[in-house]
C-alpha cells in the first residue's frame, strides 16, 4: 500500500522539484504604470532570492532589474519603429542548466513598423536567457537577441543562512 501511495505521489515531486513561474505578468504591468514599479521576489533555489523590478516609462518602454542585469521586456512605443507584440515578453523562471538555480528565459516576438506610413513590415521571435551565477550573486546574459537591451546593474541576491552558518561555534 505504502508503495502504490509513493507512485501516486511522484509525478507531484517531479513537478515541485521543477518550479518555474511567470512574471512579471498582467497584475505587475497595472503596479508598474508609470512613475511607480512593481517588485517581486524570487526564490531562485537553494536558500537564495532575488528580488525583480519592473518600471515602465511614461513613453511606453520598460525595463525588468534583476541582480546582475537589466532586460527591456516592455515595448509599446512605436516611435523607434520596433515594439514586442503584446508589448509584454514572457519572462519564465526556470533551470536551464541543472544547478538547482532559476534562470531567466525572456521570449516573444519583435514587430518592425514602417516609420513613414506605420504599417507592420515584419515579426521576428526574439529570445535572451540569463543565467544566475552563485559566484557573482547575480545573473549573466548567456545569449539575446538584439532587439532585447540588456545592460549591467550592481545588484545582489539574497541568502538565507544554512544551518551551518547560524551554528555557534565551540
Amino acid at each position: 500500500m505504502n508503495a502504490l501511495r509513493s507512485l501516486l505521489l511522484l509525478p507531484f515531486v517531479v513537478l515541485a522539484a521543477s518550479a518555474q513561474e511567470l512574471w512579471p505578468d498582467a497584475d505587475a504591468l497595472l503596479a508598474a504604470s508609470f512613475p511607480r514599479e512593481a517588485t517581486h521576489t524570487v526564490d531562485l533555489g537553494k536558500g537564495v532570492t532575488a528580488t525583480a523590478r519592473l518600471a515602465l516609462t511614461e513613453k511606453g518602454n520598460g525595463g525588468l532589474t534583476i541582480p546582475g542585469y537589466s532586460v527591456r521586456v516592455y515595448d509599446a512605443y512605436r516611435g523607434d519603429g520596433v515594439t514586442f507584440k503584446g508589448y509584454l515578453l514572457r519572462c519564465e523562471w526556470k533551470d536551464m542548466n541543472a544547478d538547482g538555480y532559476l534562470d531567466l528565459v525572456v521570449s516573444g516576438t519583435a514587430q518592425f513598423w514602417n516609420e513613414k506610413d506605420g504599417h507592420l513590415e515584419l515579426e521576428k521571435p526574439i529570445s535572451a536567457v540569463l543565467q544566475y551565477d552563485p559566484a557573482k550573486k547575480g545573473f549573466s546574459v548567456l545569449n539575446s537577441t538584439p532587439e532585447i537591451f540588456t545592460w549591467e546593474n550592481h545588484e545582489t541576491v539574497t541568502a538565507r543562512p544554512t544551518s551551518v552558518e547560524t551554528t555557534p561555534a565551540k
